[in-house]
Formats: C-alpha cells, structure tokens, sequence
C-alpha cells in the first residue's frame, strides 16, 4: 500500500499525538544535553521536540517523509534507513524511540529489527517502544475499526508484542493507556 501523502499523514498523526502523549513520551526518555536517540521509525519528525536536549536523529523507510522532516524542520538529522538495516555503527545511540513501527511489520522482520536496535544500542541504552494494539474491550467498536483500517497489517494484542520483545530485550516497564478511543502499548526496554 502506498504511504499516506505527507499533509494528510501530519493531520492524523497530530490527532494522537497530543499535548498528553508527547508530554508522556518526554517524560519516559529523559532527554538530557549529550544524550544520542535514534527516532525510528522518525515519519515527519513530529517526535523531535521531545527528545530535545538531546542529539537527535531521525530514520525513515520513506524517502519522502525524511524530505518533510528536513524541510519542516531544518534539520539535516534525518535520514533514509531501514529499521531492519541501519546505517549505523555498534553502540551509536542511548535511546531509541520506536513509535508505531512493529504493527507494520510481522514477526520475522519485528525480530530482525530488534535485533539491529540490540547493535546500536549502548551499554545500559534503553529501547521506548509505543505501539498500536487492539482494544481490551471489545465493545469498543470505534478502536477496533480503526485499528482495521490502519495501514498496519500486523497490529497485535500487548502480550504477544512483549514476546517479541523479550526475545532481544528485558522488559522494564510496560503499560497500556487509552489515547481517544484508541489503545496503545508503552514498553521500556533493556
């Protein structure tokens, strides 16, 4: 499927990402002055404000939003990579950001990108991961839908994500959270 132009893609992906849920996400990787994160997948770089004042660089599949981040943000840290490949040396970052990537992506690519994220990863780096998952309840019929038609072909429940996780990772902390009728997984790994 085609990727979502970028207008359209900044206008749904600032729905959720409201004041609430970046606030949250700041909180969770402690940016500090020094600190290296790696924003993957780094769509048009709306993430990018909360991992200030650290050294930020974001990496996207698609060529086109990396060119929207750079033109939004006038910033030349964005570049095109795989998440399953990247283009970096062992131990580059101290944290990665990896929001909504994995229910793109099935089992066997989710575990080839955990592992490269294992690689770069520094001594005592840790791993932010906020994902899509279906809803607990299943009277919530505007989640599901949305979640059905998300372009995300590989949307899992929040235990069979910590599976894959554990697979590379410890997991710290993990919790579910409601952002609109929408459920989400946060998880901090090590």
């Amino acid at each position: 499927m085609k990727p979502l132009p970028a207008l359209v893609y900044n206008s749904i992906v600032n729905i959720f990402y409201n004041k609430r849920f970046l606030k949250f996400i700041h909180e969770e990787l402690q940016p500090v002055q020094g600190l290296r994160i790696l924003d993957v997948p780094c769509g048009t770089g709306i993430l990018m404000n909360c991992c200030k004042p650290s050294i930020y660089v974001g990496a996207d599949i698609d060529v086109y939003r990396v060119m929207d981040a750079g033109r939004r943000h006038g910033h030349e840290d964005f570049i095109v990579s795989d998440a399953s490949n990247l283009a970096f040396k062992d131990k580059r970052f101290d944290r990665i950001l990896a929001s909504g990537l994995f229910h793109h992506v099935n089992d066997s690519t989710s575990l080839k990108i955990l592992s490269e994220f294992k690689r770069v990863l520094a001594v005592n780096g840790k791993l932010i991961v906020l994902e899509a998952i279906w809803p607990h309840n299943r009277f919530n019929l505007i989640g599901l839908a949305g979640r059905k038609m998300d372009q995300g072909n590989f949307v899992r429940h929040d235990t069979e994500y910590e599976a894959l996780f554990e697979q590379h990772f410890k997991i710290k902390k993990s919790i579910c959270f409601s952002n609109l009728c929408f459920e989400y997984l946060f998880s901090k790994l090590t």
